[in-house]
């Protein structure tokens, strides 16, 4: 690949099942994408518009995993839209989705959530995916709203080709330590989680339905993020 912006747009985000919503939000609107070599990423697809080529781009969890992702892709676009989704510092309700950018971005965003789903707040880059109640608070006291382990690399990636970065997050829950071992489960662009946590979600109910719907609530937080992201980029459907 050449490193010239060939494409019109980048949608980034971290896990396989959030590039599946992304890929989800596209073909609900007639469109059609395909994988391409990924490169230095967990997944990639393309997808052609009548307003040019997007990527769709899965970098894995955590920086290191996300700076390689991101310096490989972001020299090819200058717009990035990075959908995701997790726990909130309180400020946002959970089903609300975060839109952090430029306003006019935000505002496109917004439209491809129901009325009052979205806020436009801060999202902060942070290493750890869990934190603690008064980390939590010092947060929401600067004013974000959400937090990400794997936005900062996208950030300064899209920064130093003079790009511009919009963030979609959707809050699952602002009690993230009720799911503190399922978050910190999630492995590099995949949601499988370890032996013992699967033998445990076979032997007690409360677990496997703690399980099911810590997963509902990403499903429904990263599905329509990732509408939001598509809406940024291509306009309300």
């Amino acid at each position: 690949m050449s490193s010239d912006p060939w494409l019109s747009g980048l949608l980034a985000c971290s896990l396989t099942q959030d590039a599946e919503a992304i890929r989800a939000a596209l073909h609900a609107r007639g469109l059609k994408t395909r994988s391409v070599p990924t490169g230095r990423a967990k997944g990639a697809w393309t997808c052609v518009t009548d307003r040019g080529t997007l990527a769709v781009v899965t970098g894995g969890m955590g920086p290191d995993s996300a700076r390689a992702a991101a310096s490989f892709w972001m020299p090819r676009a200058r717009w990035l839209v990075y959908a995701c989704a997790g726990p909130g510092t309180g400020t946002a309700d959970p089903g609300t989705t975060v839109l952090d950018g430029p306003h006019d971005l935000a505002v496109l965003a917004a439209r491809g959530a129901p009325p009052d789903a979205t806020t436009q707040a801060k999202v902060a880059a942070v290493t750890e995916p869990v934190l603690g109640p008064s980390a939590r608070a010092t947060l929401a006291d600067s004013g974000y709203a959400a937090w990400d382990p794997s936005v900062a690399p996208w950030r300064e990636a899209c920064q130093a080709v003079g790009g511009v970065t919009l963030v979609c997050q959707g809050i699952t829950t602002t009690d993230p330590e009720r799911d503190r071992d399922l978050l910190q489960d999630v492995k590099d662009g995949a949601t499988g989680r370890p032996w013992w946590r699967k033998a445990a979600a076979y032997a007690l109910p409360s677990t496997r339905r703690t399980q099911r719907q810590a997963d509902e609530r990403h499903k429904q937080a990263i599905q329509q993020a990732a509408r939001c992201a598509v809406a940024a980029l291509l306009g309300p459907a």
